[in-house]
């Protein structure tokens, strides 16, 4: 996202250059923000309702319905609203998906798999930029944003 978005905004929204800068934060404020807003909110729900899974598949269809907004939203508010809507699905899946992990690990192996989780989470972190620049210099924006 972080190395696309302000191509995205000049190419597909038309914002000036002067603008760009300010929309680009904005939209990371927008996903962060509510994160860390509902982050623990979700877990203490999640451990009152019960139930782990229908949490984590709203969570998803959430992130899904977002991420499609994000792909072809042709205005800053509608990117605005997706980036707001995917920074509340995020916490109510990795939350939940955490759980989920602990709930059906044993305990003699749960260092482990969270250790492994997070490792692919970095290799994940650190490639996504590199790969996601060259994908969008080659597809274009629309393109790229349907295989996200």
């Amino acid at each position: 996202m972080v190395p696309i978005l302000p191509f995205l905004l000049q190419d597909r929204l038309s914002i000036p250059d002067n603008h760009i800068q300010a929309y680009t934060s904005s939209l990371l404020v927008a996903y962060a923000a509510p994160s860390l807003i509902f982050a623990i909110p979700i877990g203490w729900i999640t451990d009152k309702i019960g139930t782990r899974q229908r949490p984590f598949l709203a969570g998803l269809l959430l992130q899904l319905f977002a991420t499609t907004a994000l792909a072809f939203g042709q205005s800053i508010s509608v990117l605005i609203i997706a980036r707001l809507v995917q920074g509340i699905a995020a916490p109510v899946v990795w939350t939940t998906g955490l759980a989920m992990v602990q709930d059906t690990t044993s305990p003699r192996k749960i260092g482990q798999v969270l250790g492994l989780i997070f490792a692919v989470i970095s290799v994940g972190e650190v490639t996504a930029p590199v790969v996601g620049g060259v994908l969008y210099e080659k597809l274009g924006s629309l393109e790229f944003s349907e295989l996200q």
